[in-house]
């Protein structure tokens, strides 16, 4: 994962959270620079996320 950008950091997120979450809202905890990845996604796919916290 070492250089990818925002967008695609937050599409490996989204791949991840819809596999896992088996389509379903999901709670995820971000620390660090894993923030702006999961705001990125939360952006892209509002309707996955039940509760972000960074």
């Amino acid at each position: 994962m070492a250089g990818a950008g925002l967008d695609e950091a937050a599409g490996l997120l989204i791949s991840q959270i819809e596999r896992v979450g088996e389509g379903g809202p999901v709670t995820v905890v971000a620390h660090s620079m894993g923030g702006p990845v999961l705001t990125r996604a939360a952006q892209l796919r509002p309707e996955l996320w039940r509760t972000r916290c960074i």
